[in-house]
């Protein structure tokens, strides 16, 4: 897994993005990608307030797009105003993050910088059940495994898909 040079560049997204996670970077280098993720999956599983119980999350087994145009992965739960959506690509050794929905925020400055500007969510969609992942102008690099993380008050689901190039 590689670094993202672009995470945390200014002491103030340090410091915005602690108070929205809930951890301290005494650090003064920025956090590396996995280090994101791991702290990322780190309070999805915390969180105080957010249900405990399985959420039912749909995603097709697998999804097909064609080299150049827009990927299409629907991510599907039961609507919650209060949630977070987070959508990795899997790897051999490590998760990559493509983007997350934090309580109504894109945290656009901790996508991959593979997916920066690439990765949508229609806005004011997953509040209303629809996580649909969209990867504008896919290469050969986009196709792989993909995983849906809902957590609400309701509880916790998660869903893989496998994206393929046709």
């Amino acid at each position: 897994a590689s670094s993202d040079p672009a995470i945390g560049q200014g002491a103030g997204d340090r410091v915005g993005m602690g108070l929205v996670l809930g951890y301290a970077h005494p650090s003064p280098l920025p956090p590396t990608g996995p280090t994101i993720a791991l702290l990322l999956l780190t309070q999805l599983s915390s969180l105080r307030g957010l249900g405990t119980d399985k959420l039912p999350v749909e995603l097709s087994a697998t999804s097909e797009a064609v080299l150049g145009d827009t990927a299409l992965l629907n991510c599907t739960y039961p609507p919650e105003a209060d949630l977070i959506l987070y959508w990795t690509r899997l790897g051999p050794d490590s998760e990559r993050n493509v983007y997350t929905y934090y309580r109504g925020e894109h945290l656009a400055l901790h996508d991959d910088p593979a997916y920066r500007g690439r990765a949508t969510v229609l806005a004011g969609q997953p509040g209303r059940g629809h996580g649909a992942l969209r990867i504008h102008n896919v290469t050969l690099a986009d196709e792989g495994r993909y995983r849906c993380r809902v957590k609400s008050n309701r509880g916790m689901g998660v869903a893989e898909t496998e994206l393929r190039l046709i």
